[in-house]
């Protein structure tokens, strides 16, 4: 299912070296764009991240992969805070983000889900961004991913590299 380890180079090892693309960050959309454009054989493609990859089995399963309160300091970063919000009297709250291969997936269960599709509507229409309307990036959606316990649905996406997947916790 899964190769043995990821791919790693060092600074000196691509140093010099020219690259078709260069990706900065490899959380789940970096990581995803990469192959994407590897599948073209004509191009190179790098990834630069500056965190460490965890290769184990447990950093590749779905819900076991969380390790935010596990004391990683080489993964985990908590000491961003978001701006003060009015609608909770001005308090902060802390932005758990991660840097490593899979970036904030890989404190977040690699857990996938779309936004709420009223969201897109208002980025559309309230900000302008016609982009990011539902209609615009509901394709894509359905392009990176592989819904298989959805075979039947015109909604899901059934050939994209991101499983998404049923978690059934208990039975």
């Amino acid at each position: 299912m899964w190769s043995t380890s990821y791919p790693t180079s060092t600074p000196t090892q691509v140093d010099g070296k020219t690259y078709d693309y260069v990706i900065v960050g490899g959380g789940t959309a970096g990581c995803l764009l990469a192959a994407r454009l590897s599948e073209d054989t004509d191009v190179s493609v790098l990834v630069l991240e500056k965190g460490h990859v965890k290769d184990n089995l447990v950093s590749r399963i779905p819900l076991l992969s969380q390790n935010m309160f596990l004391g990683d300091p080489l993964q985990v970063q908590s000491t961003r805070w978001s701006e003060p919000i009015p609608e909770a009297n001005g308090r902060r709250t802390r932005i758990w983000t991660s840097e490593g291969i899979g970036g904030a997936t890989s404190i977040n269960a690699m857990l996938m889900t779309r936004g709420c599709r009223a969201d897109y509507v208002a980025w559309s229409e309230d900000l302008g961004l016609s982009d990011w309307g539902w209609e615009q990036v509901e394709p894509y959606f359905r392009k990176i991913e592989n819904a298989v316990d959805y075979p039947e649905s015109e909604a899901r996406g059934h050939s994209g590299k991101i499983v998404h997947d049923l978690v059934i916790v208990f039975s």
